[in-house]
């Protein structure tokens, strides 16, 4: 009986394997590009996305939070974190100047100490109050001094603090060099990105930039974002205030503004100007970043990317990547751009520019692209934008090696 059993699997087996054998044979040229086209052609996997309105991605760069003068007896300050899941992870706070500063954090009546475990839900915000009040030496101080905190949240948030202590109030403080300065900038921008202005002054001193209403010059809304190393690092303001930079005799220098944390994103254009010198208009463009004709190139099919039509007058650079399978795990890879094989032309129209990307006689590689651009403005990059778009032709590639003939 045990023999018969066997002898039973041996012809089911031979027989599965022959029907697969079968099933390899037939249409073998359709079937190998098939799944190599589908294995290549992959989006990117979604990451958990988190998101604090005063810390920044660890990988993104550092943001410093300028609080201002701390006045009165304490300051305080909610700091927001978001999240599209649940989370949980350990919130941390150290400073070198904590001889000077006392800080509290606190969520609700919860007081908090630096190591604690706190979630962040993707249902609501979590918000922790942070105080600060000066120490008795910190209090004692004769000479104004800057105070630095660093907050930390996981690996996957962070951000500086900055706090002006101000000294005894008998001390008299030297009156600021505030000179005007020459802005220039794109005519339009964009509320939701970087707007690059280029100061430059005819002496030595600080600047004051600030938003002009009606006839006179006010502050920045809190919320306000600059940089003034072209984005390698930003600064925050916690509440209404100017943007001072230090300036130098006939020196130009760039200024990265971001209004887009502000509630100031609802008219439809923006005056800057500096304590002294002339005001400049900008006009705020609502059209999309960009309009795809599709998102599939093929050999008969051309894409074309029609581009915002706020920066029409600035200069674009783009590169091109393929997702691809390495040794580490799936990463993009540049590719480097041909005529004959892919290729991508810039096209200047009245409404903005153009991109048009086209295969050659040379079929690229099916599969996930990657294409970035960036535009910068007399020299100064400003914005990044990536676009996905995939490379697929089965259906000519199949008719070519089957005659069209369908299996």
């Amino acid at each position: 009986m045990e023999k018969n059993k066997k002898h039973a699997c041996a012809l089911l087996l031979t027989a599965a394997l022959g029907m697969a054998a079968m099933s390899l044979s037939f249409g073998e040229s359709q079937a190998r590009f098939v799944n190599r086209a589908s294995w290549l052609t992959v989006a990117e996997p979604l990451q958990q996305k988190v998101a604090g309105d005063c810390l920044a991605e660890v990988t993104q760069p550092p943001l410093i939070n300028l609080l201002g003068r701390l006045e009165g007896e304490k300051l305080e300050l909610p700091i927001t974190l978001t999240s599209d899941t649940s989370l949980s992870g350990a919130l941390t706070w150290s400073s070198d100047d904590m001889a000077y500063i006392n800080v509290g954090m606190r969520i609700g009546s919860r007081e908090l100490t630096s190591g604690a475990t706190i979630g962040v839900s993707g249902s609501s915000p979590t918000v922790v109050v942070m105080t600060i009040q000066p120490t008795e030496l910190g209090a004692a101080l004769t000479q104004p001094m800057e105070a630095e905190l660093q907050v930390c949240w996981k690996d996957r948030l962070a951000g500086t603090f900055r706090v002006e202590l101000p000294g005894s109030a008998e001390q008299l403080q030297p009156e600021e060099t505030i000179i005007p300065a020459q802005l220039e900038t794109s005519a339009s921008f964009r509320w939701e990105e970087s707007i690059p202005i280029k100061l430059t002054a005819q002496s030595f001193g600080r600047i004051r930039l600030g938003i002009q209403r009606g006839e006179g010059l006010a502050p920045f809304p809190e919320g306000t974002q600059y940089s003034l190393d072209q984005g390698d690092s930003w600064y925050r303001l916690c509440r209404e205030d100017w943007i001072l930079a230090d300036s130098s005799a006939g020196v130009s220098q760039w200024l990265l503004l971001d209004l887009s944390h502000t509630q100031q994103t609802e008219v439809s254009g923006l005056t800057l100007c500096s304590q002294g010198g002339e005001p400049v208009r900008l006009q705020a463009a609502s059209d999309p970043m960009y309009e795809m004709s599709g998102q599939v190139l093929t050999a008969s099919t051309d894409l074309e990317i029609a581009l915002t039509e706020a920066w029409k007058d600035c200069a674009l650079e783009y590169s091109l990547e393929l997702l691809t399978d390495t040794a580490s795990g799936k990463a993009y890879v540049p590719v480097e751009l041909s005529p004959q094989s892919l290729w991508v032309t810039v096209q200047q129209e009245t409404a903005g520019q153009k991109l048009r990307i086209t295969t050659g006689d040379q079929l690229p590689t099916p599969g996930t692209y990657r294409l970035t651009v960036s535009w910068s403005w007399n020299e100064c990059s400003f914005h990044q934008e990536e676009i996905i778009f995939f490379v697929n032709y089965t259906e000519q590639t199949i008719a070519q090696k089957t005659g069209g003939a369908e299996q």
